[in-house]
């Protein structure tokens, strides 16, 4: 019983909160006001809005160790774990990079383009 639990509750909350994926034709300026975490997904709500679930996992930070050829993806920090209740983020549409504003700190988050 328990497993059948662990499996189906993150389809459920998908059921209740719809996923928008925050990429590169994405424009998003918003607040974190929630955030929901299942294993090692991580989903948030923009703004006191609980009508749709965001996913920010195509982000990392936007340091040179990450700018070089042969950078481990599974090393770099994910924007999911980084993000708090209460951090301010921008992105405009078309954009690979994503900003973060956690009280006077600013943090730069980059995204792949999407493959064509």
């Amino acid at each position: 019983m328990a497993l059948l639990l662990y499996l189906a509750i993150p389809y459920g909350s998908r059921l209740f909160f719809p996923r928008v994926v925050i990429g590169y034709d994405t424009a998003v300026d918003a607040r974190v006001t929630g955030h929901m975490q299942s294993r090692r997904f991580h989903s948030f709500f923009f703004n006191n809005q609980t009508d749709n679930q965001y996913d920010v996992s195509d982000f990392v930070a936007a340091t040179p160790a990450n700018a070089g050829p042969g950078t481990d993806s599974e090393d770099q920090p994910d924007l999911g774990e980084y993000l708090k209740h209460g951090d301010y983020i921008h992105k405009e549409a078309h954009s690979t990079t994503l900003t973060v504003r956690r009280g006077n700190n600013v943090t730069r988050w980059v995204c792949p383009l999407p493959k064509k």
